[in-house]
């Protein structure tokens, strides 16, 4: 797709006001989303639940989550972005990938592969171009969604207009391969099961961790040619790697935010899992949504 705007690309963060009653006004609208835009929740042909909120026929926004995730998202992120697109009268699909937090809410390891996550977007996506072939389509992928939708937008037809990484690894392996990881690592593929320390105590298989491996992402994804932005903390425990992600695309349209001060999460919640500073979460979501706004037109 050949974009108007001219190549930018910026790397620092413009900060927010912190103002406790525009805090206060968010949680509100968090607390009324579910009244005000139609959500459907529906199961995809690979057997992935998705949540629908339908706003519009001509912008569509496919949302796939992180590593061990929901589809909602930590902090109801993912939530929260769906009814700030919606009210900009864009659509979106949110697509719970099988094996990774539907398992953990079973007392189950994580078992998906990455393979399996591609399928579970391509899913998704198909759901959406099935049913509104002229939509402008866009993807966000959080973590470990990143690699998910760079290699989903280079391996489906038609092509898709936008792209929004958040806290975005570089490949699969990114996510399990930190030294302080290594035994649960070696654990899963000597023995089956190995014990990952995260926010959490989290359980993953041998399936899982060699799923993973033999994934090269950056070469192909030079076929990427629609707009793409990059939002990361300074304080992300992932390499600071968005200029090489940028760098490694063709696309027409790029930027990269980095948010001094925030984590891999945004600082959405405490490591207590309490509910954390959202002034991060809210500059994330705003500049998702001005971004889409902008790069998602109708189709004529």
């Amino acid at each position: 797709m050949k974009m108007k705007r001219p190549h930018r690309l910026t790397n620092r963060a413009r900060a927010l006001p912190i103002m406790g009653l525009a805090i206060l006004l968010s949680t509100l609208v968090v607390a009324a989303s579910a009244e005000e835009f139609s959500q459907t929740t529906l199961t995809l042909e690979t057997g992935a639940r998705a949540k629908v909120v339908n706003a519009s026929d001509s912008a569509w926004v496919v949302m796939v989550h992180g590593w061990s995730g929901v589809l909602d998202e930590v902090g109801d992120l993912y939530l929260r972005q769906a009814d700030r697109l919606a009210s900009e009268g864009i659509s979106s699909i949110r697509v719970q990938i099988q094996g990774e937090g539907d398992a953990l809410a079973r007392g189950e390891p994580l078992n998906s592969t990455f393979s399996g996550r591609v399928a579970d977007a391509r899913s998704a996506l198909q759901w959406v171009q099935d049913r509104y072939p002229k939509a402008q389509v866009g993807l966000l992928g959080f973590s470990y969604g990143g690699p998910t939708v760079m290699r989903l937008a280079v391996t489906t037809e038609p092509e898709v207009q936008s792209m929004v990484l958040w806290s975005s690894a570089l490949n699969p392996i990114d996510i399990v391969k930190d030294e302080s990881q290594a035994g649960a690592v070696r654990d899963a593929l000597e023995t089956g099961v190995g014990i990952i320390k995260s926010w959490m105590p989290i359980a993953v298989t041998r399936r899982h961790v060699l799923g993973m491996l033999g994934e090269s992402i950056l070469p192909e994804f030079s076929a990427y040619q629609g707009a793409l932005l990059t939002i990361r903390g300074s304080n992300d425990y992932l390499p600071q790697a968005d200029s090489v992600i940028l760098g490694a695309s063709s696309a027409a349209l790029k930027e990269a935010i980095v948010i001094e001060g925030a984590t891999h999460i945004f600082n959405v919640v405490e490591p207590d899992q309490s509910r954390g500073d959202q002034r991060f979460a809210e500059r994330v979501m705003d500049s998702t949504t001005q971004w889409f706004k902008e790069t998602l037109s109708p189709a004529g």
